[in-house]
């Protein structure tokens, strides 16, 4: 790898994606739209308008399967009336009543928002969905008629989740696991080496982009050199994928899988902004978070859970930890900041922002947060107390209300550069 780097000319963007199977695995959980169109993360952005062959043919076979929930949805509905019509012939008197239920019928089955197939069921209308073998290959599609009733069907070739039991690895799928992890963690040193090996390959670097990297190879960048090599680098990302599992060979010689708290993630990805910070002083734009998780995630068992916490703060809990001050990473040359996929304080971030208004270097020009929430166990309820005049109209009240304590709009109107509320309430 270091002979291929050194025959690079005029580097500018640089992408790293390595995960590892020791995060979060999905069981039988992911739904089979979610399967089709599982993507890996992009590395040099979006550069391709046109979807591959492969999304193509996932595409093609997710729109058959809306066609034939749309006919089953429309076999029942035909069904239900001829049930209805049978029950009106046999008892006039439940005439309105029948049609009715009709009605409820008719709007339930009309499809209005894409199926939720679970390995070729759909699970909100079991009785009619076409049965789909459990283990096929992925994205094809065959078409036949049932001899008995006449009715076509559908299959597609989805992938099972059948083989992978995240709680009941088996040995094989362990040793696979090792296996992995020992060629990744060769390749990361070889990658890093490289580029210490390279300096002025890598000296018009400008933009570093690490997609997806699993927390267990966070390590391989708490290297002082490398940073020092990237002396020109301006835009960093670095999104992590939190691992849940740990596994090595016992000194008995079998293999051995224990679980670790995703949480510890947090910790090295703070050691490791905290290090970039001290050492290049040329980043202007930091886009930092998670990979995996919240709203990012797919299954049921995943979407919306195991939020970690922002990688701007040190502690995740402040009355654990030194003061919120201290609890802040201070990032003073970073004029533009993005978080993705985690969740922070309102006292953090309010000091955040507050320690690098009053910096010495260029302050912060802009903040995006993609899919970051925000807790409020760290601030008092705020009195419901407010005399608003009578003659101010319901829509402008909210002038007049101070906003609650730890929420988006006070966090907002203590930050924001521009007018607050109370300059409005003034000014209205």
């Amino acid at each position: 790898m270091t002979t291929a780097f050194s025959r690079l000319t005029g580097i500018r963007e640089l992408g790293l994606s390595v995960l590892s199977c020791l995060g979060w695995l999905n069981g039988r959980d992911i739904s089979d739209r979610a399967k089709l169109f599982q993507t890996k993360p992009g590395i040099f952005g979006s550069q391709y308008l046109l979807p591959d062959s492969g999304r193509r043919k996932n595409l093609a076979a997710w729109q058959q399967i809306i066609k034939s929930e749309a006919l089953a949805s429309e076999r029942l509905q035909r069904r239900s009336d001829r049930d209805v019509s049978d029950a009106e012939s046999e008892s006039p008197t439940n005439t309105v009543l029948q049609l009715l239920g009709r009605r409820s019928r008719n709007e339930s089955s009309t499809p209005t928002i894409p199926p939720l197939m679970f390995e070729g069921h759909n699970i909100e209308n079991t009785d009619v969905s076409p049965t789909l073998p459990s283990s096929i290959e992925h994205g094809g599609i065959e078409h036949g008629v049932d001899p008995r009733s006449g009715d076509a069907w559908t299959r597609f070739e989805i992938p099972s989740g059948e083989g992978m039991m995240p709680s009941e690895l088996s040995l094989g799928q362990e040793e696979w696991m090792m296996e992995i992890e020992w060629a990744q963690t060769a390749f990361l040193c070889s990658w890093t080496l490289s580029i210490l090996d390279n300096p002025t390959i890598f000296n018009s670097l400008r933009t570093l982009n690490v997609a997806n990297l699993s927390s267990t190879y966070l390590i391989a960048l708490h290297r002082d050199d490398l940073w020092e090599t990237l002396s020109g680098l301006e835009d960093l990302t670095v999104l992590v994928s939190p691992d849940w599992r740990h596994v090595y060979k016992h000194v008995q010689g079998h293999i051995t899988t224990d679980l670790i708290r995703p949480s510890s993630a947090h910790g090295l990805f703070v050691n490791l902004l905290t290090k970039i910070g001290h050492i290049n002083k040329s980043i202007r734009t930091l886009k930092v978070g998670y990979i995996g998780g919240g709203e990012h995630a797919t299954g049921m068992f995943a979407r919306n859970q195991n939020i970690l916490p922002a990688p701007i703060m040190r502690e995740p809990c402040p009355k654990l930890g030194p003061t919120i001050e201290d609890n802040i990473i201070l990032l003073p040359r970073i004029e533009h900041l993005i978080l993705i996929n985690c969740w922070i304080t309102p006292t953090a971030l309010k000091a955040f922002f507050a320690d690098n208004a009053t910096c010495q270097y260029s302050p912060l020009k802009s903040a995006t947060f993609d899919s970051v929430s925000l807790t409020a166990h760290d601030v008092k309820p705020a009195s419901s107390n407010v005399d608003i005049p009578f003659d101010i109209p319901y829509s402008m009240r909210w002038l007049y209300a101070e906003p609650t304590p730890g929420s988006w709009s006070d966090v907002i109107n203590t930050i924001t550069p521009g007018p607050r509320i109370s300059h409005a309430r003034h000014t209205h």
